[in-house]
């Protein structure tokens, strides 16, 4: 980004325009701007690097906490969680368990496209039907 803007600034400055004429002016302005802009560009790919080393860090600690909590019994998954698929945009909604019983047919809510659907798991109805309800979902 650097490079770009220094080339930049040398096209301009290759223009000889006034700086007291209008276009002058202006482009100077435009190209400080640009500059201003490298800069914080740069300074925040630098501080997301040093979070995603953070992360890194973290996740790395965290797994090391979970196998010393669970040892061999270390859990793959939650098993008190289910996905199922959004019919709307197709992707995976990550619901509990226990609100997916035999008899009931609950909301569900797809955090991606906002839809909220009914999702039927009823033995009497075809398996796992979804029902789009069409009607984006509301928070209160």
């Amino acid at each position: 980004m650097r490079d770009r803007m220094s080339y930049l600034n040398g096209l301009v400055d290759g223009l000889e325009l006034s700086k007291k004429s209008k276009e002058g002016e202006v482009i100077k302005e435009i190209t400080m701007a640009l500059e201003e802009f490298a800069e914080m560009f740069e300074a925040m790919d630098q501080d997301l690097g040093a979070v995603e080393q953070d992360n890194e860090y973290l996740e790395e600690r965290l797994n090391l906490l979970e196998r010393d909590f669970y040892g061999d019994n270390y859990p793959a998954y939650d098993p008190g969680l289910v996905e199922i698929e959004c019919p709307r945009c197709s992707e995976m909604v990550t619901v509990e368990e226990g609100i997916l019983d035999e008899n009931s047919s609950p909301e569900v809510y797809c955090p991606v496209c906002k839809d909220l659907f009914i999702f039927e798991n009823n033995p009497s109805s075809q398996s796992g039907k979804e029902e789009v309800m069409n009607e984006e979902f509301q928070p209160r």
